[in-house]
């Protein structure tokens, strides 16, 4: 629940949203609906495997919504996933009232049990009989798997981005509105969380426009005689956002831009059209339909001159003005043909590029390669300011290292560690993701000075406080981490790099080790990451995988899974499975599908679909030992009759003879 989900939120951010989501949506329809949560693995973390971390924080009762909302803000998930016990809890414990209450159970998760607990037979055993309303799973995981994992449960509901929530949401809703429904008792005033869900934001592409070609010849815009054309009667008075202008005798010589002819006083243009030949512009204040125009492509800033002389061909037929302080629409004015003279105002377009600073680094890095000497046992070490009293604890076994460590300082205000973990076998492979708990312990005494968990930061390690000293630092884990005699400088950040090598997933039989799994293959898959990293892993292969945990599904018939496997630094993780036995039918007539059923929860599955045509070669299947069932037609020539269903048992390395009647 720690991964991140999306951009937003991490997993449980927005399962804490999604059942605000859920509440307001219920409450919206019903406000004397009771809500109780219970959250497992939030108290001890996961290094730990604490298979009972499961806890009531809000109880059932009306309104409760702000309660809700408030102790899941300082909830965190960080712990193993212990289902089956916390199903139990609420088995014995919230639901324990069905004479008084419709009780149902809203699970959202991103993963499976961790504990090896079953939850199939768990929920059929203590809550089938006490729940009447329609169990929901909310599936906030990409694993395709999930779903068949809680069939047993109730209604799987994937939720795998936020326009995924409001559907469910809905769902939940609309399938209990019978019962939501119900004529309310209570007089209540409704009290909502209010936490919409953050919607996803698309990116945005900015269009590139290529820059103009510039031409040799500047083409020149020419005003054409129109036909007058009388404005819309105007208001009282009339604002205009136009720039000033100078009196109409200023235009002679040069057109320059609005912006760039001085105010004037008491005369503000309301309806003029420039146009310019020597800028890809056309200016069109109030009246587009005065002139038709010819223009080239707009240069960009750098390229347009300051000023520019028009030809004396240019020739403006009709202006038309309308000033604020006159209403009334003035005569057309026809001038004389232009004449050019100097430009009166001219403007520089200049760009500062910033200067680019140099400056020293902040610090320099030292490496260290471990040639000092390590401190002797029957060394004292005297201490000037502030005195100490000499250790007189007797001196600890010494602890033997199983692996490489080098180490890295930076100067730095505070005494600080980081730990990395490196690929013995390849130097630049790193393990980012991995947070094993790491004991400290004094290097003279081997007392345990200290224990944290190696978080991680955008795939950097957590700096972690320490007091120089010359520590052991051992990795929890299956398989031991010892690294001896690590040196931590004062007013240093003290890079620890501890060598370290991948698990490895290997497949055995039950009883029978040294025989091969070469019959079956299985899917690999990463929990609790977003990589969507799937291999296909032959079972009679050993393949090394980065420290994690993992969703192992096996392709026997039925299929075998292994929801959570935890595999540590240079751990060997042996899967069993037992040995395979064999079903003939012994049909020699044509009787159609018959349906193979396992035991899920108080009840049968269909696993597998075989059609028996008489052919009896064809009619053998390689099965897991155990219980099963076989439905087929009592007749095939009449489905009117029914069918029957029969039970059989598979036992490892024996074939159990059937036949269909």
């Amino acid at each position: 629940m720690t991964y991140d989900w999306n951009k937003d939120y991490n997993r449980f951010g927005i399962a804490r949203d999604v059942l605000l989501q859920i509440v307001d949506s219920i409450y919206a329809v019903n406000n004397e609906v009771e809500f109780a949560v219970r959250a497992y693995g939030v108290d001890y973390p996961a290094q730990e495997k604490n298979c009972t971390d499961s806890r009531l924080i809000v109880p059932f009762n009306l309104q409760n919504v702000n309660q809700i909302k408030q102790s899941l803000k300082y909830t965190t998930a960080i712990g193993w996933s212990p289902i089956a016990f916390s199903l139990e809890k609420a088995a014995f414990g919230e639901i324990n009232n069905t004479a008084a209450y419709d009780y149902s159970i809203i699970f959202i998760t991103d993963g499976g049990e961790s504990c090896g607990g079953d939850i199939c037979k768990t929920f059929a055993e203590l809550l089938t009989k006490k729940v009447s309303v329609t169990p929901y799973i909310i599936g906030l995981d990409k694993n395709e798997q999930l779903k068949s994992y809680y069939d047993c449960l109730g209604k799987y509901v994937p939720v795998l981005s936020t326009a995924d929530v409001p559907k469910a949401v809905k769902l939940i809703v609309d399938e209990n509105r019978p019962i939501l429904e119900k004529k309310k008792v209570l007089d209540l005033t409704t009290v909502f969380s209010n936490s919409p869900i953050k919607k996803d934001t698309a990116a945005v592409i900015t269009k590139v426009i290529p820059p103009p070609v510039k031409k040799d010849t500047v083409p020149v815009a020419k005003i054409d005689t129109v036909k007058k054309i009388d404005p819309p009667k105007p208001p009282k008075r009339v604002t205009s956002v136009f720039p000033r202008l100078e009196p109409l005798s200023a235009l002679r010589g040069v057109l320059t831009r609005p912006r760039e002819i001085p105010p004037m006083a008491n005369q503000i243009a309301s309806k003029v059209e420039y146009v310019f030949a020597d800028e890809i512009e056309q200016v069109k204040l109030i009246l587009p339909q005065l002139a038709r125009i010819e223009l080239r492509k707009k240069q960009p800033p750098s390229a347009i001159p300051p000023a520019r002389i028009l030809p004396q061909s240019f020739l403006a037929k009709k202006i038309e003005y309308q000033f604020e302080d006159e209403i009334e629409k003035r005569e057309v004015i026809t001038l004389s043909e232009l004449r050019p003279f100097a430009a009166r105002y001219r403007f520089v377009y200049a760009y500062r590029v910033p200067q680019m600073v140099a400056a020293d680094p902040i610090f320099t890095a030292i490496k260290y390669e471990f040639t000092f000497t390590p401190i002797k046992r029957d060394t004292i070490v005297s201490m000037l300011s502030p005195p100490k009293q000499i250790d007189t604890r007797e001196a600890g076994t010494k602890q033997e290292a199983n692996t490489n460590v080098s180490r890295e300082v930076v100067p730095n205000d505070e005494t600080m560690v980081q730990v990395f973990f490196i690929n013995k076998f390849q130097r630049n492979k790193m393990y980012m993701g991995a947070t094993p708990t790491i004991i400290v312990q004094d290097a003279f005494t081997n007392a345990d000075v200290t224990q944290f968990i190696r978080s991680t930061t955008s795939g950097t390690p957590d700096m972690k406080p320490i007091k120089p000293g010359v520590y052991n630092f051992i990795v929890k884990g299956d398989n031991r981490i010892v690294t001896p005699n690590v040196r931590i400088d004062a007013n240093n950040i003290n890079k620890v790099y501890i060598e370290v090598t991948d698990g490895t997933i290997e497949f055995a039989y039950i009883g029978n080790l040294k025989r091969p799994v070469k019959e079956f293959q299985a899917i690999v898959n990463p929990r609790f990451e977003n990589t969507g990293k799937t291999v296909i892993q032959e079972c009679k292969d050993k393949l090394y995988y980065s420290p994690g945990t993992y969703y192992i599904e096996i392709n026997t018939v039925p299929a075998t899974k292994f929801a959570m496997v935890e595999l540590d630094f240079g751990e060997i993780r042996q899967i069993q499975i037992a040995e395979a036995g064999f079903l003939q039918i012994n049909n020699t007539t044509r009787l159609g599908k018959v349906d193979l059923l396992q035991p899920l929860n108080d009840d049968y599955a269909r696993f597998e679909t075989l059609t028996i045509n008489g052919n009896i070669t064809d009619q053998k299947l390689t099965m897991q030992p155990g219980t099963y069932q076989a439905t087929f037609a009592r007749d095939p020539q009449t489905p009117a009759l029914g069918s029957k269903t029969i039970s059989f048992t598979v036992k490892s390395n024996e074939t159990t003879q059937l036949f269909l009647e």
